[in-house]
């Protein structure tokens, strides 16, 4: 089993400079990077944001939790601006009928996750993406969960690993198909039970089986990405035709 390896960048070194970026149609490419820093960088990721953005923010009751946003929307600004050769401040934005967000008047498609103070955007020109990153819990009920939303062979592969991989095993299965439902931008409208994760037989990469058209199109295809001990993670997208870059630029 191979998986690209993650590398979380510091917002810091991040948004220091612009990098220079261009996603042919064959490519998905995904940036890792952490949610804390300083207080300068947070500040600069700050102006970026629109005012709504702003008051999203503040809404949060906790301060680590207005932080990560300031740093996830920055920096989600900052590469979409490099990607759109534009002025990362005056993107626009538009939600789609369940809520995923797009760049109006853009070709580039995107999607956010973050999570305990990690960050991943994936970034596509001419197909949908959809990103996912979980942290383990131990106290999760593996088992409980994926018997009422897992079905055929993924509640099976849940079933039947050891109990110590139990929740190693729940977690691969519910970052990919996380990971297609932010690819299909239909959130609660498509529940879990409505489609398959298959694995290959070398467990970085799945195709998706959609058992329920009406809520989920066909032809996803999952790749996951390496990250240490007790996180998970993987991208979806449209088709199988379409390589990773798990970007390095800072």
């Amino acid at each position: 089993m191979h998986l690209t390896p993650l590398h979380f960048m510091r917002p810091s070194a991040l948004i220091a400079r612009v990098p220079r970026v261009r996603a042919a149609h064959d490519e998905v490419h995904v940036w890792a990077f952490l949610l804390e820093d300083v207080e300068e960088a947070r500040v600069q990721c700050e102006r970026l944001l629109s005012a709504d953005e702003l008051a999203r923010g503040r809404r949060f009751h906790h301060q680590h939790h207005q932080v990560a946003f300031i740093f996830a929307h920055g920096l989600m600004r900052h590469l979409l601006g490099a990607y759109c050769e534009s002025d990362p401040a005056g993107l626009e934005f538009a939600a789609g009928e369940f809520g995923k967000p797009s760049l109006v008047s853009k070709q580039v498609s995107f999607n956010l996750s973050h999570s305990h103070g990690r960050a991943l955007l994936a970034v596509s020109v001419g197909r949908e993406v959809g990103v996912d990153i979980e942290r383990e819990n131990a106290r999760t009920d593996a088992l409980g969960i994926a018997s009422s939303y897992f079905h055929g062979s993924e509640l099976d592969a849940i079933r039947d690993a050891p109990a110590d991989l139990r929740t190693v095993t729940f977690f691969r299965f519910w970052a990919a198909k996380e990971a297609v439902i932010k690819a299909q931008g239909s959130g609660l409208y498509a529940p879990l039970d409505s489609f398959h994760v298959r694995f290959g037989d070398d467990r970085a990469t799945a195709h998706v089986d959609v058992l329920d058209e009406s809520r989920v199109s066909k032809g996803w295809f999952v790749r996951r990405l390496g990250c240490e001990p007790g996180w998970h993670a993987a991208v979806a997208a449209s088709s199988d035709g379409w390589r990773l870059r798990v970007m390095h630029e800072a």
